[in-house]
């Protein structure tokens, strides 16, 4: 019995990603990554914070924004810039879900999918603690300690 198709398409994806990632390193001195907000997923004592717990975020690698950079056959390991503080982050290659060169002008984007079982984003008493905040406290929502989200569209009254 062979290793199920899935499998080989996952290890092929990844070896596939490191090698954009060769090439973007070697070609380009400022490019974008888009990241899926996995649960295996670490930035530093940072974390995800507001929308990123949905969406991911972007990971800017410019010549000031990272050092440190190694990686093995599963994941990427970085130190990176986030408001002037270095933080260490984790990103299994299984989360990269894009990279281009420019986010407004972009000459070239690559996108990859995300397995649905990979797919961990926000976990549902996050949804569910977004959903309660929201209503309890009418135009004002906090999704996090330090993210304020203000309504001000009209309410009829």
């Amino acid at each position: 019995m062979g290793i199920p198709a899935f499998i080989l398409n996952v290890v092929k994806m990844k070896k596939f990603k490191k090698s954009i990632l060769n090439l973007l390193f070697d070609y380009y001195d400022k490019f974008y990554i888009h990241v899926a907000p996995l649960k295996s997923v670490v930035i530093g004592k940072r974390g995800l914070v507001g929308e990123e717990q949905e969406n991911g975020l972007v990971l800017v690698f410019g010549a000031n924004s990272y050092k440190a950079l190694k990686w093995d056959d599963e994941y990427m390991y970085v130190d990176m810039r986030f408001s002037g503080k270095w933080e260490t982050v984790q990103v299994p290659f299984d989360a990269i879900v894009a990279a281009f060169d420019e986010p407004s002008q972009p000459s070239f984007i690559m996108r990859f999918t995300v397995a649905p079982d990979e797919v961990d984003v926000a976990s549902e008493e996050t949804k569910k603690t977004k959903k309660e905040s929201s209503k309890s406290s009418g135009r004002l929502a906090s999704t996090r300690d330090n993210v304020v989200k203000i309504d001000f569209s009209k309410k009829d009254e």
